[in-house]
């Protein structure tokens, strides 16, 4: 049987308030919600983001 893991939840207002490496959880950066599921830096994740389309894009 799986097991579930609760992913934490943090709020910030800019990219510059999360911390440099992300760990899994939610992030919702200006409103917009990112589920992280690996560590990863931040500015990497930014650059992702950057170059998806705004509607519908799973990573």
């Amino acid at each position: 049987m799986a097991r579930v893991q609760k992913l934490r939840v943090i709020q910030v207002d800019s990219w510059d308030d999360l911390p440099e490496v992300l760990e899994p959880g939610v992030y919702i950066v200006r409103g917009k919600r990112i589920e992280v599921f690996e560590p990863m830096h931040r500015d990497n994740l930014r650059r992702i983001i950057r170059r998806l389309p705004r509607k519908g894009t799973f990573i």
